[in-house]
């Protein structure tokens, strides 16, 4: 099919580069990775467990625990440094198992605040943090390589919560996890938040990391990251696994924020899967000034209820000013929301932005609803410009799929845009299919452009499906309006 569409004054717009994401801003020090013969010169430190010991290094300010320990790491009777760095099972595998209510590595004192847990030791805790670490004053690192698991039965407890007033790096390739079997409490795996001026909040969960969040009841969050100060910039970085999953409650994969005129830049190359009950988000970015997420890995979300709203968005990216979302090549985004009585709202790729907001797809992205009584509402890309540019290049497959019961609504719409200048650019597939039952109403639109300069061009493929009680009604293959 080659069509073209437009009203007023169009003019091509020019897509932005998308910037790139920086390495993570304070590398691991030398002084972690302690030899075996550095060892013999440190200085012993009183065990806290019968096979626990732990031993501290002035040279490289280091505090290296090997063993297995029953209580909190540092002991209350070791007063820590400036800059200390905690390493746990440098030597040999360890394993930290406080008491309940007890915290599994607390690190706050004065100055820099790192911690690294070492491939094959473990952190197990119930009704406290993993690990706790903040800086009053300076920067916090963590790196973990082991496993941390928390066990949720009070509020509040993490797998992981990292804060400072200046930087904030957490590098994970190891496991995370936090879960409640209970249902009573909000499930956080990681946590990391910096409230300083041009702060630099990151995290890199490489290939072989993996953040779960568990819940029965309450919502499941795998990784929230904060940068809360004025310009402060967030980066993220998945190439492993992210999940969150709540049987009773909401569900979010990735919760990232950059407020006060901050930058957010997310890049997914692992997985981010969230599944929920009324509410399900796999990736959700804000940058206050500009927002990128780039996707070259699978994101999904799913939502599933019986009697409330069902609300799955598998890729939301919002900013005040610039908003840029793009699915690779390799890229695969989809999301599926079901209710039994209420609405059913499905979007895969979803990009909010007050001056530019642009999405390009290379790869796939689906949206799929479904209400067995109520009305159902699929959108597999929607790009909301509002008084600025929207822009949707399409060089890959969207598609869009709405089924609601009788006497409902169903509409399904593959490719979305609204603003002052609207654009939809397809040079590959766009579809939606809508169904309704018996007295229900079906709207099937390929394209649709809102804007007082709108237009769609393309080279590829539009198609639309609207059927009612199995009747094929007239769908829209293309749209175009204007506020």
């Amino acid at each position: 099919m080659n069509q073209s569409s437009q009203h007023g004054n169009t003019r091509k717009s020019r897509t932005p580069t998308n910037p790139a994401v920086a390495p993570i801003s304070r590398a691991i020090r030398a002084a972690l990775a302690v030899s075996a013969t550095m060892l013999t010169l440190f200085t012993p430190v009183a065990s806290w467990a019968a096979s626990g010991t732990c031993a501290y290094d002035a040279a490289s300010n280091t505090y290296a625990c090997n063993g297995d320990f029953s209580q909190t790491l540092p002991d209350a009777g070791f007063i820590a440094p400036a800059d200390l760095t905690v390493v746990l099972g440098d030597q040999l595998p360890s394993s930290v198992h406080p008491a309940s209510g007890q915290v599994g590595i607390d690190a706050a004192w004065a100055g820099d605040v790192s911690v690294v847990v070492g491939a094959g030791s473990g952190i197990s805790t119930s009704g406290a943090d993993g690990i706790r670490a903040y800086s009053a004053d300076a920067a916090a690192m963590v790196a973990n390589y082991g496993s941390i698991d928390t066990a949720v039965t009070a509020a509040g407890a993490k797998a992981m919560d990292v804060g400072g007033v200046y930087d904030v790096t957490v590098v994970n390739g190891g496991d995370v996890s936090a879960s409640d079997a209970d249902g009573a409490y909000d499930v956080m795996a990681a946590n990391l938040h910096s409230t300083g001026y041009a702060a630099t909040t990151s995290f890199d969960n490489t290939a072989g990391g993996s953040l779960d969040a568990s819940a029965l009841d309450g919502s499941a969050t795998a990784l929230a990251a904060l940068a809360g100060g004025d310009y402060g910039t967030l980066y993220i970085s998945n190439a492993g696994v992210i999940n969150a999953d709540s049987v009773h409650g909401d569900a979010s994969g990735i919760v990232a924020s950059a407020v006060s005129h901050g930058y957010t830049t997310i890049q997914n190359s692992g997985s981010v899967h969230a599944t929920g009950y009324g509410s399900a988000v796999g990736v959700d970015a804000f940058g206050d000034y500009s927002s990128t997420l780039d996707n070259s890995g699978d994101i999904s979300a799913s939502a599933d209820t019986t009697a409330a709203d069902a609300t799955a968005y598998a890729a939301s990216n919002v900013s005040m000013h610039l908003s840029y979302l793009t699915n690779e090549a390799s890229g695969s985004i989809v999301a599926a929301a079901h209710s039994g009585d209420g609405l059913a709202t499905a979007v895969g790729a979803y990009a909010v932005g007050g001056d530019v907001t642009t999405v390009h797809n290379y790869g796939a992205i689906s949206a799929g609803s479904s209400s067995d009584h109520g009305d159902a509402q699929a959108y597999a890309a929607a790009v909301i410009g509002y008084s600025g540019i929207g822009l949707l290049i399409n060089g890959g497959d969207l598609q869009a799929e709405a089924s609601a019961g009788a006497g409902a609504d169903a509409q399904a719409t593959g490719a979305f845009v609204i603003g002052a200048v609207a654009s939809v650019f397809n040079d590959a597939s766009s579809s939606a299919t809508a169904t309704a039952g018996e007295g229900g109403t079906a709207i099937a639109k390929g394209a649709h452009v809102n804007g007082a300069n709108s237009a769609i061009n393309t080279y590829g493929d539009l198609s639309a499906i609207a059927t009612v009680a199995g009747v094929a009604c007239a769908g829209e293959s293309v749209q175009v309006g204007w506020f």
